[in-house]
C-alpha cells in the first residue's frame, strides 16, 4: 500500500471510531467503494448515521407467540397446524413455528416455577419492521378469506387456554 493509501486508511478508521464513541448515534452501514483503501482517490466512502431514537423506530421487532392450547385436542390442533402454517408463512415474514415435542421442559434459575398451564406447547416468532406494521398488518392477514378459509377448519377456535405475545429485539 502506499504512503497516500496508508494515510487514508488510517484517516478512515480514526473517523469510524471518532462517529462510534458518539453515545446517542450509531454507525449503521459503512459502505466502501471498490479499492478504497488502496491508492484510489478517485474513490469514495458511504457513511450512514441515524440517532438511536431512530434506531428505535426502525428496528426490527420479533413477536414471539406463546400458546397453551389444550391437550386433549392437541394432535388435532397439529394436524389442522400443518395446512395453516403454510398459509401464514406465505402472508407473515414467520422466522419458525413450533409444538411441543413431548420432551420435558428444563426449568432452572435462582425462583424457579412451573406455571399452572404448564409451559406453552405452541410457540412461533414472527418479524416485522416496526410495531406499527405489525398492528397494520395482522389484522389484514386475520381478515384475510385465504385465512378465514383455513381458520374454518380449526379442531377448536376457543381451546387457546392462555395467548402470550411478546415484542423483542435483535441483539
Amino acid at each position: 500500500m502506499s504512503d497516500s493509501g496508508r494515510k487514508r486508511n488510517i484517516a478512515l478508521h480514526n473517523s469510524v471510531s471518532a462517529l462510534e464513541r458518539i453515545a446517542d448515534y450509531r454507525l449503521v452501514t459503512w459502505t466502501p467503494a471498490s479499492n478504497v483503501f488502496w491508492d484510489a482517490p478517485s474513490q469514495s466512502t458511504s457513511v450512514t448515521i441515524v440517532s438511536s431514537e431512530q434506531m428505535r423506530e426502525t428496528a426490527m421487532i420479533y413477536e414471539v407467540r406463546d400458546y397453551h392450547y389444550r391437550t386433549d385436542l392437541f394432535d388435532a390442533y397439529k394436524r389442522w397446524a400443518e395446512e395453516a402454517v403454510p398459509v401464514l408463512k406465505s402472508k407473515l415474514d414467520i422466522v419458525g413455528f413450533w409444538v411441543d415435542s413431548g420432551i420435558e421442559p428444563e426449568v432452572s434459575g435462582t425462583d424457579p416455577m412451573n406455571p399452572p398451564l404448564g409451559q406453552a406447547n405452541i410457540t412461533w416468532i414472527i418479524r416485522w419492521e416496526s410495531k406499527v406494521q405489525r398492528d397494520e398488518r395482522l389484522p389484514e392477514v386475520i381478515a384475510s378469506e385465504e385465512w378465514q378459509g383455513v381458520w374454518a377448519k380449526h379442531p377448536d377456535p376457543d381451546g387457546y387456554r392462555q395467548m402470550l405475545g411478546r415484542f423483542m429485539e435483535e441483539m
